[in-house]
């Protein structure tokens, strides 16, 4: 994940984050990165999730339908929601895997380069992140965006009722 990005989560975390269970969706360590949102949680709680078995993984979720396997009080997903073929059920799962009134943050770039793990489908605003969000049931609590080159990134921060 990239610099901008992992500030922008720990921003949001400190803001919502009121203890419980987390899953960070996405949660593999690629390219050398330094660092992960497993960073801002204790180490009991939080469980990263992702395609494969890589690094920072604790359990293998499949691409779609992930939300009836697994469930948490927190979600933070940051930098996968462009690579989801299907980012409306990427929502949908959340609501499915959210416990009620759980809250989940979701980062996406708005521009930046190609860059496929394995895949690479979409950018994506606010507004974008809300009609998905709105269409899962899931209220929104903050949305916006952070001017960062290259990735700009948008972000939401929903709740299921």
């Amino acid at each position: 994940m990239h610099e901008s990005s992992y500030n922008l989560a720990k921003s949001l975390v400190e803001k919502y984050y009121t203890g419980g269970s987390v899953l960070d969706v996405g949660s593999a360590i690629v390219d050398g990165q330094p660092t992960s949102y497993k960073d801002f949680f204790d180490p009991k709680e939080y469980r990263g999730a992702d395609l494969s078995g890589e690094l920072n993984v604790d359990v293998i979720i499949p691409p779609i339908n992930w939300g009836d396997c697994i469930h948490a009080n927190f979600i933070i997903s940051g930098q996968v929601l462009e690579h989801t073929q299907y980012p409306w059920i990427f929502f949908e799962d959340i609501h499915n895997a959210l416990s009620f009134e759980g809250i989940a943050i979701v980062i996406a770039p708005s521009s930046g380069d190609y860059h496929a793990y394995p895949k690479d489908c979409y950018r994506f605003f606010p507004d974008g992140l809300e009609a998905m969000a709105t269409h899962a049931e899931l209220k929104v609590l903050e949305k916006g965006k952070v001017d960062a080159v290259p990735w700009n990134d948008s972000f939401i921060v929903v709740q299921k009722c």
